[in-house]
C-alpha cells in the first residue's frame, strides 16, 4: 500500500498570522500560521508547493510586504492556478464610524482613527482589488480575524464581486458580523484554524478521494457550533463546481 500523494500544479498560498503587534493590542499567541503552512505543504494532505508558498508572521507581517504578496499572486497565477489565502490577526471598523468599511490589521497598522486605519491598515475595497487582479478561476480565502462576515457581506459588494469573477472562489470567514473570533486558552491553535486544521486532513470527510471546499466548511461550521463560544462562521462563494482542497485518505 502507498499513501496516496497530492500535487498540484501551479498553486500558490499566501500565509499571514499575527498575533503580536507594533501599535495595538496584541493578541493570544498560537501556532496558526505555521500549522496552516505545514497543511498546505505536505503532500499527503494540500500538496502546494513550497516555492510558491509565502508565509508572513507578525514582523514580516507589514502593509507593503502583504500588498507586495498580493501584487506577486496577481502576476505569477493563471486562470489555471489554485490560489489560497489565508489570514489570521486582527480585524476592525473605524471607530466612531458608521459606514460599513472594513480592515485588515497588519504588523505595523495604527488603528486609533479612521485617517489611521486607510492609511496603514488594509481596507475591504483595497483588498477587494487585490482579489481582483489575481486571475486565478479557483481562489479561497481564509479570514480568520473578528466580525470577519463584515468583508463578506453583500452590502460589501466589491470583496464579493472579486471573488464571483472565477470558477470558483470563496471565502471562508471565521465569524458574522457581530461576533469575535476566539482562541481559547491552552490551545494551540484558534477555534476556527484548529478545526480547519482537522478538516483539512481527514476530519471533514470527502468522496473519490478529496475534500471538497463545501464539505470543509460544513465540518467547520459544525465543530465551531459545538464549542461553548457565540462564534459563527459565515462562508461565501461562486462556484461551478465544488472544488477539491485536500486529499481524503
Amino acid at each position: 500500500y502507498a499513501r496516496r500523494v497530492m500535487r498540484i500544479e501551479d498553486a500558490h498560498a499566501l500565509v499571514i498570522g499575527i498575533s503580536r503587534y507594533q501599535r495595538v493590542s496584541s493578541l493570544r499567541p498560537t501556532q496558526d500560521a505555521q500549522d496552516m503552512v505545514a497543511a498546505l505543504q505536505d503532500p499527503g494532505c494540500c500538496g502546494y508547493p513550497s516555492a510558491t508558498l509565502r508565509r508572513f508572521v507578525d514582523e514580516a507581517a507589514t502593509r507593503d510586504a502583504i500588498f507586495q504578496a498580493l501584487d506577486a499572486l496577481a502576476r505569477d497565477t493563471r486562470p489555471e492556478s489554485p490560489v489560497f489565502i489565508y489570514y489570521s490577526g486582527h480585524g476592525a471598523r473605524a471607530p466612531g464610524n458608521d459606514d460599513e468599511t472594513y480592515y485588515l490589521i497588519p504588523f505595523d497598522a495604527e488603528a486609533a482613527s479612521r485617517e489611521d486605519l486607510d492609511r496603514t491598515a488594509i481596507s475591504s475595497t483595497v483588498l477587494s482589488a487585490r482579489l481582483r487582479a489575481i486571475p486565478a478561476s479557483r481562489l479561497t480565502l481564509v479570514l480568520d480575524c473578528c466580525r470577519a462576515a463584515d468583508l463578506a457581506a453583500p452590502r460589501l459588494a466589491p470583496a464579493v464581486t472579486a471573488l464571483a469573477q472565477g470558477r470558483g472562489r470563496a471565502v471562508l470567514a471565521a465569524s458574522r458580523a457581530t461576533d469575535y473570533a476566539y482562541t481559547l486558552p491552552g490551545r494551540r491553535n484558534s477555534t476556527l484554524t484548529g478545526h480547519l486544521l482537522d478538516g483539512l486532513r481527514g476530519a471533514a470527510g470527502g468522496v473519490s478521494g478529496v475534500i471538497r471546499i463545501c464539505d470543509l466548511f460544513h465540518y467547520v461550521q459544525q465543530q465551531v457550533a459545538s464549542e461553548p463560544l457565540e462564534q459563527h462562521p459565515v462562508f461565501k462563494a461562486e462556484l461551478e463546481e465544488n472544488y477539491p482542497v485536500a486529499l481524503y485518505h
